[in-house]
């Protein structure tokens, strides 16, 4: 699954299949909390 989304580092993490983040994309963890939090609420609301 790692080629299939072309993850190149960790910590990555694939939301549903649709949207992929790391850590290096938030800035700090915090931003990358709430960036994953904005995803999954997003995912819930298409639901």
């Amino acid at each position: 699954m790692s080629r299939q989304y072309q993850l190149t580092g960790v910590p990555a993490l694939v939301i549903n299949g649709k949207y992929i983040t790391s850590g290096k994309m938030g800035g700090t963890p915090q931003d990358t909390i709430r960036t994953l939090e904005a995803l999954i609420e997003k995912i819930r609301k298409e639901k």
